[in-house]
């Protein structure tokens, strides 16, 4: 019911009306929804305007929907772990800080003060995450301390 409240306001308002196919409805029944009313709510309207004809099919669902689970990338285009797959919440941060930290000073070819004044960080206290998340530039050998 809630989703053809929405197929009807969102037709309503970009003057294109469609309806859900029995693929589509037990989809998105079956999908567990973890954004909530908020998330239907956009699938819906999504689906609406990339569908073509007057029905919208599975294939015109938002691709986590059309499946029936919620992708979740665990790691980023560059093949870091991003750490989205973790159980542990503090696993998981150092995990994102590691990869975020690494990313943005390759992007600055690994100036740490560039990297920093981007970032919003002072530099000496980026150089402390850095030396605290064991993060090195690429082909440095870490630093023995006696």
């Amino acid at each position: 019911m809630l989703a053809e409240s929405f197929l009807q306001m969102h037709a309503a308002r970009l003057g294109r009306a469609a309806r859900l196919t029995r693929e589509a409805t037990a989809a998105i029944e079956r999908y567990d929804w973890p954004g909530n009313v908020r998330e239907l709510k956009n699938a819906l309207e999504r689906s609406l305007v990339l569908c073509r004809g007057e029905e919208i099919g599975v294939a015109d669902l938002p691709e986590e929907v059309a499946h029936g689970e919620v992708l979740v990338r665990r790691s980023s285009a560059d093949g870091h772990d991003n750490g989205l797959g973790e159980k542990d919440f503090r696993e998981a941060k150092r995990k994102f800080e590691v990869a975020y930290l690494t990313k943005q000073l390759a992007n600055h070819r690994w100036n740490v003060s560039r990297t920093a004044a981007t970032i919003g960080l002072p530099p000496a206290k980026l150089a402390g995450e850095l030396r605290e998340l064991g993060i090195r530039r690429p082909g440095r050998e870490p630093i023995e301390e006696e």
